[in-house]
């Protein structure tokens, strides 16, 4: 009963918190229809009518403090555009918090900002007090300066702020929401930065020159490519400027063979290190209030050497809820956890309900834990053993391993299936045998970690021997990782374009689920039922409809069309950005990569029947496509444009594809 009504209530603060940033109506009566269903549940009880009154006051509260919560964040964005971007220069003191490089430009992240300047002094909004501005971006062309910044300094910029840009076209990458999301107030294009202070010692830097000593090692003692997946694995996102075409191809094989959330510090790395210290320590029974807050410890500076991902501040809290509960007695629920978990993280950080870290660490978590019960195992072990003979008792053995192999099989099948559905609402398709990736890479990924995370720390204090025995042990994984990975991606329907979810048909999915894997129904058949119901909808492609759309492309022209159910694709590129090489040699296409690629995805069109190119310029969209793996079944051009140099590439990837290439006269 206390789970259940406390897991409601995160739930409705968590959606009447989107309701009010989103502007969203729907979410908000569907908070509110949770909030009346369960209200309703409550005065139908056997409780005694102060409890009833308790626990309705304690919902209700929750419903209005979340949209409050919301209004409030929704409010300060509103300032900080009223105030900020109508003004185009700024001037400000703050610490880097993080560099990195991407192409010809560095992007430093900083903190504890102090702006300085005419907002202060001219200021028509009056509103400077109240806004405290979190995190800024600064982007800065590369020209030799970042080697003399380092986390932890204190720099002076002066810039031009640089409004963020929402997506004009369906499945485009929104980078307002991301910013925001992140809790980047806006972005400046710096025109100087100025040295202020040089800060010998601060926490990030030490912590910084820790993963650079460990990214080190990994690469003198292992493959290139393998030494930066380790590292990507073990301490988060590397320095990976200089090898940005691996990362590509690596992310995504890994993510279409379902195994993606492995690469990205999540709260499964947490929850494996803190687990792992917390069972070796209790093995010495004495002091194990002492070692359960040391395990925490440790687990808090992990999560910092790995940036603080959201999923790992959600497995902080549930390991700390755990080590609490078992030292004064109680029984641990993981529900409730993260239900507190939920609750504490939106009420610190509520624009994080836009973050998709967050709705996939939540919801997938959630998932595992309420959709995978004890009941689901009954018949895992017999209850009545023969231990008349030896033969029959090892019989009995046998029996009980295969079945448990196959109920960890289901296991895997029903936790994959309906966290399918969450991916393919945020990224629009799903890699169907993520379930069988799971049930063999899973289990290994523990001991990889351990060992990558036990050779890195003999590396950080010098000892290169042990270091290259485990690296070696680890080596085996990785390149079975990469095998395996390749395998699946090759097998038939490997991955599905599903499209965009409707949002009335994913509530409809998710209420259906807390219904029937709820702890009062126990008919494993109909829960069997409901899962191959949901894995059959993934399946089936998303229903076209007779539609034509222009799409918004800078300097550019591009349009889709479907008629009965034949789809056609005209140009789709730019004259301004057109298919270029980067500085490390790398096919790069920016029209064809962020808008055309996802705006099909977004529509769930995994082929084309007709491309139609007018000029040589527009050829992003269609290179894009064909290295994605979209089908493209002819395409269509003239023969001048056929002999230019961009078509080649076209030609070669066509070929690969099986598509056909028809030339007409102009």
């Amino acid at each position: 009963m206390q789970k259940r009504f406390l897991f409601v209530a995160s739930l409705i603060f968590a959606l009447s918190i989107y309701s009010a940033v989103r502007e969203n109506i729907f979410i908000g009566f569907l908070a509110a229809g949770i909030l009346l269903s369960e209200i309703f549940y409550i005065i139908f009880s056997k409780l005694d009518k102060n409890k009833k009154l308790f626990l309705c006051s304690f919902i209700g509260m929750f419903l209005l403090l979340g949209i409050l919560v919301g209004q409030r964040v929704v409010r300060r964005n509103e300032n900080i555009e009223k105030v900020y971007f109508n003004n185009k220069f700024i001037t400000f003191f703050s610490d880097i918090e993080n560099i990195k490089q991407v192409e010809n430009q560095i992007i430093i992240s900083t903190n504890n900002i102090n702006i300085i300047g005419k907002y202060q002094k001219r200021n028509p909004f009056k509103l400077e007090k109240k806004l405290k501005i979190k995190r800024i971006r600064v982007i800065l062309f590369d020209t030799g300066d970042k080697r003399i910044f380092s986390v932890g300094d204190r720099i002076q910029v002066k810039g031009k702020i640089k409004s963020p840009k929402e997506s004009l076209n369906p499945g485009e990458f929104n980078q307002k929401n991301y910013l925001l999301s992140n809790e980047i107030d806006f972005t400046v294009n710096a025109r100087s930065i100025i040295l202020i202070e040089k800060r010998k010692y601060s926490i990030k830097k030490e912590i910084e020159k820790i993963r650079k000593r460990i990214k080190e090692g990994f690469k003198k003692n292992l493959p290139k490519e393998e030494a930066y997946l380790l590292s990507f694995m073990c301490i988060g996102k590397s320095d990976i400027e200089n090898n940005r075409n691996f990362f590509d191809t690596s992310n995504e094989l890994f993510r279409l063979s379902g195994i993606i959330s492995l690469l990205a510090i999540s709260g499964t790395h947490i929850s494996v290190v803190s687990y792992f210290l917390y069972k070796i320590l209790l093995k010495r029974k004495k002091k194990y209030i002492l070692y359960g807050f040391l395990s925490a410890f440790i687990s808090v500076l992990y999560s910092f050497i790995c940036n603080n991902p959201i999923s790992s501040i959600r497995a902080i809290i549930m390991f700390f809820i755990m080590v609490i509960s078992s030292m004064i007695g109680e029984n641990y629920d993981a529900i409730i956890s993260l239900s507190i978990a939920m609750i504490a993280v939106l009420f610190l950080h509520p624009i994080y309900i836009l973050n998709q870290g967050f709705i996939l660490s939540f919801g997938i978590t959630f998932i595992v834990l309420y959709g995978i019960k004890k009941d689901n195992y009954d018949n895992m072990y017999f209850k009545n053993v023969r231990v008349d003979t030896k033969e029959n008792l090892i019989k009995d053995k046998i029996k009980m391993r295969i079945k448990k192999l196959k109920n960890s099989l289901i296991t895997c099948f029903v936790i994959s299936v309906f966290s399918s559905v969450i991916i393919s609402s945020l990224y629009y398709e799903v890699p169907l045998y993520s379930f069988l990736t799971n049930f063999i890479i899973l289990p290994l990924f523990p001991p990889l970690l351990l060992l990558g995370l036990t050779a890195g720390i003999f590396i950080a204090v010098g000892d290169v021997f042990i270091s290259k025995i485990l690296l070696n042990i680890c080596h085996i994984f990785l390149y079975f990782y990469e095998w395996f990975s390749d395998k699946i991606t090759i097998l038939p329907f490997s991955n599905a374009i599903k499209g965009n979810i409707n949002l009335l048909i994913l509530v409809i999915i998710f209420i259906l689920f807390l219904i029937i894997f709820s702890e009062e129904r126990k008919k494993s058949v109909l829960k069997y039922l409901f899962t191959f119901s949901v894995f059959i909808y993934i399946l089936i492609p998303k229903l076209r409809k007779n539609e034509a759309i222009k799409l918004n492309l800078p300097n550019g022209q591009g349009a889709y069309e479907c008629h009965e159910n034949k789809t056609i694709f005209i140009d789709g590129g730019s004259k301004k950005s057109g298919i270029r090489i980067d500085r490390e040699g790398n096919i790069k296409s920016k029209v064809g990569d962020n808008i055309v690629v996802p705006f099909l995805m977004y529509k769930g069109v995994g082929k084309i029947d007709e491309w139609i190119i007018t000029d040589s310029s527009y050829l992003e969209g269609l290179f894009s496509s064909l290295k994605k793996g979209v089908n493209v079944g002819k395409i269509i051009t003239s023969k001048n444009i056929g002999k230019s140099d961009e078509f080649i590439i076209i030609k070669e990837l066509a070929k690969l594809n099986g598509t056909k290439i028809v030339f007409i006269k102009e």
